[in-house]
């Protein structure tokens, strides 16, 4: 691969720093809006589950952090290619990324939430 493509897939790792940052931030500034969430006993699904007062902005900062696990797995295999390494891990993280968008199109309690979610449970276990 060139230096060109080696460069494009540098920014795009970029996106496995911004994903948790985002995730994680979400988490915390969408909460507030939930009248009594406790992030210790509670699940953030249930930040944006149907009828929430977060429920419009979890789901679009969710399909956001799910498309960045698109944009890192890209990167991960351009850099594997480049390497000629395994492009495995871009695959694992590719396929989080779709059970992510799964999960974000289907808020809780909607069951396909649920069975998107544990998909993604099998595979990082």
């Amino acid at each position: 691969m060139n230096s060109a493509t080696l460069m494009q897939s540098r920014y795009l790792l970029l996106a496995g720093i911004a994903i948790p940052l985002v995730f994680f931030s979400s988490g915390l500034i969408l909460a507030t809006l939930v009248e009594g969430y406790s992030h210790v006993s509670q699940t953030v699904s249930e930040i944006g589950e149907s009828g929430s007062p977060a429920e419009v902005l979890w789901k679009l900062t969710s399909i956001l952090v799910a498309v960045g696990f698109l944009v890192f797995a890209r990167g991960i295999f351009q850099f594997a290619k480049a390497r000629s390494a395994s492009v495995w891990p871009a695959y694992f993280v590719g396929y989080f990324g779709l059970m992510a968008i799964g999960m974000a199109i289907f808020e809780s309690p909607h069951p396909l939430h649920n069975l998107f979610g544990l998909s993604l449970t099998r595979v990082t276990s």
